[in-house]
């Protein structure tokens, strides 16, 4: 691998982190002046929990860049075996824990994080969404794996910078139509919740 080579995905890695950065603290202000203190709290707490769910992976991003690098180049047939039992994998995985998230979103609204009554309604629904969130973190996961695996480091980073000015635009749409009001801000922002 050449000098250049390495510059160049050092690069993609840190715009990767770098203009997500950006766009999530130019964006949280606005997300506390529409949602209130206890919207923005609770969509924080929807992500910290999707993110610790993230425990189902197992390690499977790392063996799948392992196997896919192992593989790439001398046998294109245990390349093949490998990338379809990652998804399959990922696909299992992520599904158990999107069918988890979503049978318990009413006990974690209301019994374990006890949020406000008047909010949890809305807090329940955005737990739900943050389900399927969970599904396509984990497919996000296996398409980074195999295309680090692939020595591809700046597809992933792309696709993340994409994906989070995506979401970062939906919400600021989300928060703005209607009026914005506090009342009914959770539940559209619940419907662009970002994925990381």
């Amino acid at each position: 691998m050449s000098i250049s080579h390495l510059k160049k995905n050092a690069m993609h890695n840190i715009l990767g982190w770098f203009l997500p950065t950006l766009v999530f603290l130019f964006l949280t202000p606005l997300m506390i002046k529409k949602l209130g203190v206890e919207g923005f709290g609770i969509i924080s707490l929807i992500q910290i929990i999707t993110g610790y769910m993230n425990i189902l992976n197992f390690g499977f991003s790392e063996a799948i860049t392992k196997q896919v690098a192992e593989h790439s180049d001398k046998n294109q047939d245990q390349t093949m075996r490998v990338l379809w039992g990652g998804l399959a994998l990922f696909s299992i995985f992520g599904g158990i824990g999107a069918i988890t998230l979503l049978l318990t979103a009413h006990w974690l609204g209301t019994a374990v994080l006890q949020i406000p009554p008047e909010l949890q309604a809305d807090a329940v629904n955005a737990l739900k969404v943050g389900a399927a969130v969970f599904l396509l973190q984990m497919l996000a996961e296996y398409y980074r794996g195999t295309a680090i695996g692939f020595q591809r480091f700046d597809i992933p980073n792309i696709s993340s910078i994409l994906r989070i000015s995506l979401s970062g635009i939906l919400i600021v749409v989300s928060l703005y139509t209607d009026g914005g009001s506090r009342e009914g801000g959770l539940r559209r922002i619940s419907a662009s919740l970002p994925g990381g």
